[in-house]
């Protein structure tokens, strides 16, 4: 018999004694009472991490096991949901009992270079917010309505641009969901995501069943900075369920200067002076030009210019409610970013009322006019820093390594099969939203550049180029290969936060109503781009771009003179 605790014996001393008010037992029970909150936040935080994990799990397609299944790795039997081609009767062992890659002097936990930027954490809602969310398109996160008259459809979340809340983008202009078409069936994925407030969510159907590995564990990448290597870990927590350390391979690169990485190509144009016979400090004054303001970062007096023209009565409002404090155009900007940034780290923000819905329209236009020119089509840096991903992808889709590392490949890592293996159905690499900007632009992906580039003093309408559905927290690409009855041979198409994209931009790639390009015209019109792309020149040579639209691209290549 369990002895009673302290506060039970003063609670029946109470009672006998009736001596107790209700101010001394509210006293006594609030203990209690917190304690019970705070369990059910757990609670609630618990099961909210499961979902998403089995919701990330099942978007991916997963068929190396069932979700969630119990039971010791080992022992796990991954039998594949029911075959969608008549006569496929495929099962496999996942993991397998004695991987031939299981090398683990080669995957450190932890390999130092965390970064300066802290990791967030986990948002405190409850403490926080005035009601219980209910937004089903941001899970855990409240805000107020914007000020004044907005319209009935308005979703102030969605015009964040890359600070947004993941949501899944109805449409690129294609009438076909992610799931894979009539009569064909996923044999490889190759899934590039950004850290992020929360994962995919599934849409009710079949998981789509994804070939399994020849007695290896799949190897997934990330980067060696706090946050990057957290989410990777959470990503693999969701995906294969706890305990998830014996079902794959973490490789972890590292990301600071003087270390080439593709999956952070913006620090390679610093990393590279023994191979081109410069000391590194007359690199950095001369040729970084990612890395350059009127390079890598012009997109900054496209932003500047547009915000003094769409908060100049946002300041003027302001500015009459706040005394001994001299605002400006940038603090008031300023007052924006904080409504994202306080939302997702807290959970609500006070700041997302102080604006209206035109705005927060406003607010989303400056937000694609920074990530436009400095990370995308209308960057002269963006597609030297994406080409060598797809320079990886190629390598991948075709079994074949890499011969030349002339980019921000990394030989020593890209040459070793254990570190980068060619013959996986599943890739799992995790990135930065600059970077998925990078390598959009670098495949080509022009349907969304084809309205041109951005002008500064007024919103674009029906912009084609839109940086909260392509680079919102949680951003994720995939390139799923198909083997379809219909076709005679492999598919391949590219999916971004659960909408399909046209490959038309692609040379050779017809239209096609699922979205989806033979793999070898796809493999051979990325090859084209990779030999035309002159990494040396457009991230090291000594080029300049005058200020402002007197220049301009839509390609994210430099100037060539």
């Amino acid at each position: 018999m369990t002895a009673p605790s302290r506060d039970e014996e003063s609670s029946a001393a109470c009672k006998r004694e009736n001596s107790c008010d209700d101010s001394a037992r509210k006293l006594a029970d609030s203990p209690r009472r917190a304690s019970v909150l705070f369990i059910l936040y757990l609670a609630l935080s618990f099961i909210g991490g499961l979902l998403a994990g089995f919701a990330l799990c099942f978007a991916l397609r997963s068929a190396y096991r069932p979700c969630g299944s119990p039971g010791p790795a080992q022992a796990r039997l991954a039998a594949r949901p029911p075959p969608t081609i008549p006569g496929s009767k495929t099962s496999h062992i996942h993991p397998p009992p004695s991987p031939t890659n299981a090398l683990p002097f080669l995957f450190p936990t932890n390999v130092g270079y965390a970064g300066a930027t802290p990791t967030g954490a986990e948002p405190g809602l409850l403490a926080t917010a005035p009601s219980y969310p209910i937004h089903t398109g941001a899970p855990q996160l409240v805000t107020e309505p914007v000020l004044g008259e907005s319209d009935d459809d308005f979703d102030i979340f969605r015009h964040w641009g890359n600070l947004s809340p993941w949501f899944s983008v109805g449409s690129f202009g294609l009438d076909t969901t992610p799931d894979a078409p009539d009569g064909c069936t996923v044999t490889g994925l190759h899934f590039l995501h950004r850290h992020g407030a929360r994962y995919p969510t599934m849409d009710g159907k079949r998981p789509v069943p994804v070939q399994t590995f020849n007695n290896s564990l799949p190897v997934f990448r990330t980067e060696s900075e706090d946050r990057m290597l957290h989410s990777a870990l959470n990503f693999a927590a969701g995906f294969f369920g706890i305990p998830y350390e014996d079902q794959y391979l973490q490789s972890i690169t590292i990301e600071a200067s003087g270390f080439n990485n593709t999956l952070a190509p913006y620090s390679t144009c610093v990393s590279t002076p023994a191979d081109i016979g410069l000391h590194l400090d007359s690199l950095r004054l001369r040729c970084n030009n990612a890395n350059d303001p009127a390079k890598g970062s012009r997109g900054d007096a496209y932003t500047t210019q547009w915000t003094n023209i769409y908060l100049a009565d946002a300041l003027d409002r302001l500015k009459s409610q706040i005394e001994g404090i001299p605002l400006s155009t940038a603090d008031v900007y300023a007052f924006q970013q904080l409504c994202a940034y306080e939302t997702v780290a807290i959970g609500y923000s006070k700041f997302c009322s102080l604006f209206t819905e035109d705005e927060w329209r406003g607010f989303q236009y400056a937000l694609d006019l920074g990530f436009w020119y400095n990370s995308a089509f209308g960057s002269p840096v963006a597609r030297a820093q994406g080409v060598g991903y797809v320079q990886e992808l190629i390598a991948r889709l075709t079994q074949t390594p890499i011969t030349i590392h002339n980019t921000t490949t990394n030989s020593t890592l890209n040459d070793n099969p254990a570190m980068f293996p060619l013959k996986n159905a599943l890739y799992v690499d995790a990135t930065h939203e600059v970077v998925v900007l990078n390598i959009i632009t670098a495949l080509n992906l022009s349907n969304f550049a084809a309205s041109g580039p951005l002008p500064a003093d007024h919103i674009l309408p029906n912009r084609s180029f839109n940086s909260a559905q392509l680079a919102p927290f949680g951003t994720n690409m995939q390139f799923q290969v198909l083997s379809c009855l219909s076709k005679p041979r492999p598919q391949i198409r590219i999916i971004i936060n659960d909408a399909v994209t046209p490959l038309t931009g692609i040379s050779g790639c017809p239209e096609d109503p699922d979205g989806m390009c033979p793999v070898q015209t796809f493999v051979a019109a990325q090859s084209k781009i990779i030999q035309e792309t002159d990494w040396a020149y457009d991230c090291l040579g000594n080029w300049t771009v005058p200020a402002g639209a007197a220049w301009s691209t839509t390609t994210g290549d430099a100037p060539r003179y």
